[in-house]
């Protein structure tokens, strides 16, 4: 949270599908495993089986990634530590040497 704000987003850490019950569960404080099985037992009450998987798919298209912890390196990690971009944006290498493989 670099503003202070709290933003509700999939989790990375704690999904077993999508991460979407996991991050709503982060957002609220809540048990993940409770928010899952309430989850469950309220979409498979007798006539609600299809309006539960929409609104499971709903916030599955909604809630966005959480990529705070995720660096453009392909790995978890500090990223402020990997930011080696110039002002268009584009990353910069530093200290890179070349060797030739057949030598």
């Amino acid at each position: 949270m670099k503003n202070g704000k709290k933003k509700m987003t999939k989790s990375i850490s704690d999904k077993l599908l999508t991460g979407t019950l996991g991050g709503l569960a982060e957002y609220f404080g809540w048990n993940s495993t409770v928010v899952r099985i309430v989850f469950v037992v309220l979409s498979i009450f007798p006539g609600h089986l299809f309006a539960g998987a929409l609104v499971y798919i709903a916030m599955m298209v909604i809630i966005p990634n959480d990529y705070s912890s995720f660096n453009n390196f392909g790995g978890f990690g500090n990223q402020d530590s990997y930011d080696n971009s110039d002002s268009s944006g584009r990353k910069v290498i530093h200290d890179v040497e070349e060797h030739d493989k057949r030598n």
